[in-house]
């Protein structure tokens, strides 16, 4: 517990300190956006790739482990979808509400968690069955968006190419699949680029939650608070307990399980924001979403890497 406690507690005093630093003029709106850029389709693919480049991806690859992260975002799509017909929202509420239920911000910070908590080979572990993550997570966002994008205007418009284009330009995932290229042929790489990559590499969690504590805004949660309960109910209580009776289920070994969890558990992405504006959802609900499951999942991780290191049991 106390090697818990002490990982998770700095990662997220990081975060809010960077909220302090937004509301101290040092991170102004104009800074945000190109700095998210940079760390997004930069630095944390870099380090993706140098941690899955100089790794055994045959040693880190378990099906098991793949099936535990798929099976409970596909089951708990399914439960928040008929949760938000049920309770009769909006189209635009329906599609933000589902999404950021079952899509968690594995970049910024699941990645940090376990960067930090589990170290160089079980944060591998973690990038490489992320990335089977990072591609259903997003497939069932950008689908779910578009098909209630076109119930809003009395029309299907789901368009599965434009989902797949979406999907295969992800930064995280094309430098997950160059590292696993690059691991199986046993490519070499000069001395000076791997260094030239880790220096690039090690600004890259930092200033992620930098920004992430940056975004985070509670303004409008009255206006919000049961749709972004919901949401945040699923994505950081049922989601991760569906993937951990999976885990039970499949008896996936040990040293998976704590990437699995923590995968699982990350708060909503802030994607979701990207995707609502642009798949016409509701930015106002997403981005209080992403700040409210941000500021609890330090607690629920906590929670659920007991779970998953065996402190307590559930």
């Amino acid at each position: 517990m106390e090697k818990i406690v002490s990982t998770i507690i700095p990662i997220f005093a990081v975060i809010i300190f960077g909220n302090l630093l937004r509301s101290r003029g040092f991170l102004p709106e104009e800074f945000t956006p190109p700095a998210n850029d940079l760390v997004y389709h930069v630095a944390i693919p870099v380090m993706i790739f140098e941690k899955v480049a100089e790794s055994n991806f045959r040693k880190s690859i378990s099906l098991d482990a793949v099936i535990s992260l798929i099976g409970p975002v596909i089951i708990t799509f399914a439960l928040v979808f008929l949760v938000s017909s049920i309770a009769r929202l909006n189209n635009q509420s329906r599609g933000t509400l589902v999404q950021s239920s079952i899509h968690g911000n594995l970049g910024y910070v699941a990645f940090a968690v376990a960067y930090y908590f589990l170290g160089g080979t079980g944060f591998t572990k973690t990038v490489i069955i992320g990335s089977f993550l990072i591609l259903t997570q997003n497939f069932i966002s950008v689908s779910v968006l578009e098909y209630f994008l076109g119930k809003g205007d009395g029309t299907r418009k789901t368009d599965l190419l434009a989902v797949i284009r979406q999907i295969s330009i992800n930064p995280i995932i094309l430098a997950t699949l160059l590292g696993i290229v690059v691991s199986l042929t046993r490519f070499p790489i000069p001395i000076f680029v791997e260094r030239t990559l880790k220096i690039i590499s090690n600004m890259a969690l930092p200033m992620a939650l930098f920004l992430i504590g940056a975004s985070i805004s509670v303004k409008n949660i009255k206006k919000h608070l049961k749709g972004t309960l919901t949401a945040t109910f699923f994505k950081l209580i049922i989601l991760p307990a569906t993937g951990y009776v999976f885990l039970r289920a499949l008896k996936v070994p040990g040293d998976y399980r704590l990437p699995c969890l923590i995968l699982l558990a990350a708060p909503s992405a802030t994607v979701t924001y990207i995707m609502a504006v642009e798949l016409h959802g509701d930015p106002e609900l997403a981005a209080t979403n992403i700040s409210v499951s941000t500021l609890m999942s330090g607690l629920m991780y906590i929670f659920w890497l007991s779970v998953g290191s065996g402190t307590f049991s559930i």
